[in-house]
């Protein structure tokens, strides 16, 4: 008689043991795959690992940070180019595809960037353009109808481009929230 009372909560206990481990199972799978902000180590191209940085405070002048690290076991001597470079959009900002044409990009600027950079190092230059945005082509509201950016090349390679934007204002943030 006693045992098909506990049949009943033997089976409940049963299907919730399995239920938690399911559920653990499934917590731990999405940790394990989920995106995540975690840095990611840039990829070494030909033994070079570069990453640029722009200070959004100091906009509009044109001052990049540029740091080059040698993957490979010996010294080597870096030769680069850092290439500041123009991009206005002169397409339709509501059409659904873009052109060939709606994008314009000239070379402004180009920096040489060499030295001898020892093995397993990162050796640091800070590179400065003279070119300065005029006021008529700073950003608005919505997408920036001009764009400038560093493109840091090696043999032709592009091995690195970052964006130069000014920082957001109270404006433009307060504008974005509604």
């Amino acid at each position: 008689m006693q045992s098909t009372r506990l049949a009943p909560v033997a089976t409940t206990l049963i299907w919730t043991l399995i239920g938690a481990i399911m559920g653990i199972a499934l917590v731990g799978v999405h940790f394990a795959t989920a995106q995540s902000r975690v840095a990611v180590s840039q990829p070494a191209v030909d033994g070079w690992r570069v990453s640029a940085r722009y200070d959004q405070k100091i906009w509009p002048e044109m001052k990049f940070s540029v740091s080059i690290e040698n993957t490979e076991k010996k010294a080597r001597e870096a030769q680069m180019s850092a290439k500041l470079v123009r991009t206005e959009f002169k397409g339709d900002p509501n059409s659904r595809v873009m052109r060939p044409g709606d994008r314009v990009e000239k070379e402004i600027s180009v920096v040489s960037l060499g030295g001898k950079v020892d093995a397993g190092k990162t050796r640091v230059w800070t590179v400065s353009f003279k070119h300065r945005p005029e006021a008529a082509e700073k950003p608005g509201i919505g997408m920036p109808r001009i764009t400038y950016m560093v493109s840091i090349e090696s043999d032709g390679k592009v091995l690195e481009r970052i964006g130069a934007h000014p920082a957001a204002t109270e404006a433009r943030a307060t504008r974005r929230a509604r």
